[in-house]
């Protein structure tokens, strides 16, 4: 966490280092998502309150990764950086549904798609002095 807290203080290239990473990650180990699928997927209720536990007690970690020395004077002042996440979050997680199961060379084509959405949300939300 503090390798990319440290090194990248612009909200929208913390999340693309990050999307990289878990991308790189998928690529070592293509059985990761089905993994993961299934997890999110899982309702059988005696597992699911497990799952939720570790969900919520991992998300101080992820906020302290996405938040941690960011520069957030570059958004707008209209912009809530916590529904930018979430919408970064939700275009993140329909990337992931897309990357199931294809070949690695597909997966950097849709990691080109991301991060062109990336920069034009960024257009968007930061101020034009930042872009």
């Amino acid at each position: 966490p503090e390798i990319v807290s440290e090194r990248y203080s612009d909200f929208f290239e913390r999340m693309m280092i990050t999307s990289k990473l878990k991308l790189d990650v998928m690529k070592a180990n293509p059985a990761i998502m089905d993994f993961l699928s299934s997890m999110f997927m899982e309702r059988n209720e005696e597992i699911r309150p497990f799952i939720d536990e570790m969900l919520k007690s991992s998300e101080p970690l992820r906020k302290q990764i996405l938040h941690s020395g960011v520069h957030e004077y570059k958004f707008k002042n209209s912009v809530d950086i916590n529904r930018v996440e979430k919408m970064l979050s939700w275009m993140a997680n329909g990337c992931a549904q897309e990357w199931k199961g294809k070949p690695a060379d597909e997966l950097d084509e849709i990691m080109t798609i991301f991060e062109d959405c990336m920069n034009a949300l960024k257009n968007q939300f930061y101020k034009e002095e930042y872009l």
